[in-house]
């Protein structure tokens, strides 16, 4: 089981609402995010939420976390792209890119929270 799995794991019972802020699960990177739409019970859109590194005297040592402010913005700013960014709720109860099997890694999202993580050693 993947640190990704267990985290969305536990983020399952979320009901989405526009607002919502939201986990993009990218292998072992997480990125901030916003429910921008919800298309029907079982099917949203999530759009990318800017954010910025709190800054430091000095900088950030390596492995040591780096805090991140979220600026999530209006659902009237948001750019819809419609090829994209709309997840599926499964079976499973996990939140998956739409046409993307439930077991690919990489694709989801979770509902509840914004993270922010980038994994240096890849």
């Amino acid at each position: 089981m993947t640190l990704n799995s267990m985290i969305s794991d536990s983020y399952k019972s979320a009901k989405p609402e526009v607002g919502t802020p939201a986990t993009f699960l990218s292998f072992t990177d997480r990125n901030p995010g916003t429910v921008s739409e919800i298309i029907s019970p079982k099917t949203i859109r999530v759009e990318h939420c800017d954010h910025t590194a709190v800054p430091k005297e000095g900088g950030y040592q390596y492995g040591e976390d780096i805090p991140q402010i979220f600026n999530p913005r209006t659902v009237e700013e948001m750019t819809k792209d419609p090829q994209g960014n709309i997840y599926t709720l499964r079976k499973n109860g996990k939140w998956v890119m739409k046409g993307c099997s439930m077991y690919q890694s990489g694709l989801s999202v979770m509902l509840g929270d914004r993270d922010y993580y980038y994994d240096p050693s890849f």
